[in-house]
């Protein structure tokens, strides 16, 4: 009997020790590294495309025109009108028209200028030695032109150095590219004088 018993309460405390005891489980695993995504390269922006200049506004005064309404050179228009050329320098082209600035003609010797005014043929080739006809020659092209005919008969000599056209050896233009609607303006810092007899002016060295 106190066998039976002794059996039994062996049996009891194996089976609550079996209901307390907590079940294994099994190690838990590293958490698994995670590879980052390759770097994908940035794809560069292309250069912004630069833009066209705009093209230069259409002229819309001829040689005369431009003249007269200019701040700096009305003097040649005066004198054009005086020497009666006036009408061929709205209506002929194309032409360039190498033109000195008023501060030129206040260059010249006293006296002189009232002395070709008086004489109305020396003073219209004075101003078309300093025209160049038959054709708008800006100064790109000026600037390689050894020589040019003028409307006067006589050449000019041509030179251009590091950008500055000089022509006859001294007289600068200091403005270039002036558009009319006949023809092209170049401006000049001195009257341009044209050969004594029928010489041809030396070109500069």
């Amino acid at each position: 009997m106190k066998k039976s018993l002794s059996c039994l309460i062996s049996a009891t405390l194996a089976l609550a020790l079996a209901a307390c005891a907590k079940p294994s489980q099994p190690p838990e695993a590293p958490p698994e590294e995670k590879t980052p995504p390759p770097e994908v390269a940035a794809t560069p922006e292309p250069p912004p495309t630069p833009a066209e200049p705009a093209p230069p506004p259409t002229p819309t005064r001829d040689i005369i025109d431009t003249a007269e309404g200019s701040d700096s050179f009305k003097t040649f228009a005066k004198l054009a009108e005086e020497a009666g050329l006036t009408t061929a320098l709205r209506e002929d082209g194309p032409l360039t028209v190498l033109v000195p600035d008023d501060a030129a003609f206040e260059k010249l010797a006293a006296g002189e200028l009232d002395r070709i005014r008086k004489d109305k043929k020396s003073l219209a080739a004075l101003l078309n030695y300093h025209v160049l006809t038959g054709r708008a020659i800006k100064s790109v092209e000026l600037g390689t032109m050894p020589t040019a005919a003028t409307a006067a008969g006589p050449e000019i000599t041509i030179e251009a150095v590091e950008g500055t056209i000089t022509i006859n050896g001294s007289v600068k233009v200091v403005k270039a590219d002036i558009m009319t609607t006949n023809g092209v303006i170049h401006l000049v810092d001195s009257v341009i004088s044209p050969p004594s007899g029928k010489k041809k002016p030396k070109k500069a060295k």
